[in-house]
């Protein structure tokens, strides 16, 4: 362990790990400085999106307060959200209602608008990297595997189903990637036996043909407010 690392490791009072895999930790923290919670993730990987992030704000995506890179490894100090993601939500309670579903995916239009806009794409939407607390605030969650736009991506990102085709097979993104991911999502969110007018709209999303989709999350935004 570095200097920085033992620095930024006495400011926090590691509580409770939450996850743990391969190539990543993830922990639940008190700052030793405010006693207020973080967490805490360490990723055996460097190069990652998170210092951009660290420079945006948008009311759907968890602030960054703090991101170290060091000896291949990054460490991000991320604002905790008290909230639960929507593949524990379904678990428990089931699919949800329409109108549920039509909230969570406004404000999911809202925030892909805003990070695609600064040519970010996330490459990993799915119910479990989206939060939702008990006001009914959507986040969006794990930019560990984001690029940008217009970066030569040479390996598959994301969750296999979820993934779109091209990001999967090719490793290659692009707005409508996030968006056949996000189709992919409405579709577990609405559960196996809904017919509506969603239905339509999730079909459009999780075209094969990237040409087939909505071309980008203000229009796909719109055909959901039904305007």
């Amino acid at each position: 362990m570095n200097l920085s690392e033992k620095f930024l490791d006495r400011q926090f009072n590691k509580v409770k790990l939450l996850n743990e895999a391969v190539d990543k930790q993830l922990f639940l923290a008190i700052g030793n400085h405010d006693s207020a919670v973080y967490i805490l993730k360490y990723i055996n990987a460097t190069k990652l999106l998170y210092k951009e992030l660290e420079q945006l704000k948008h009311r759907s995506i968890p602030h960054i307060y703090y991101v170290l890179e060091k000896n291949n490894r990054t460490i991000v100090v991320q604002e905790h959200i008290n909230a639960a993601n929507l593949a524990t939500i379904i678990q428990s309670k089931g699919a949800f209602e329409e109108q549920q579903v039509i909230d969570i995916a406004m404000q999911l239009c809202e925030c892909l608008i805003f990070i695609h806009s600064h040519k970010i794409i996330h490459r990993d939407i799915k119910p479990s990297n989206i939060l939702l607390d008990s006001r009914g605030m959507v986040y969006l969650i794990d930019f560990d595997t984001a690029c940008k736009l217009a970066e030569r991506v040479t390996k598959p990102a994301g969750t296999e189903w979820f993934a779109a085709p091209e990001q999967y097979l090719a490793g290659k993104a692009d707005e409508r990637s996030d968006i056949y991911a996000f189709g992919r999502t409405l579709q577990v969110l609405l559960g196996s036996k809904y017919h509506g007018r969603l239905e339509d709209i999730v079909n459009k999303c999780i075209a094969p043909d990237p040409i087939e989709r909505y071309q980008t999350a203000a229009i796909l935004s719109t055909a959901i407010n039904g305007r």
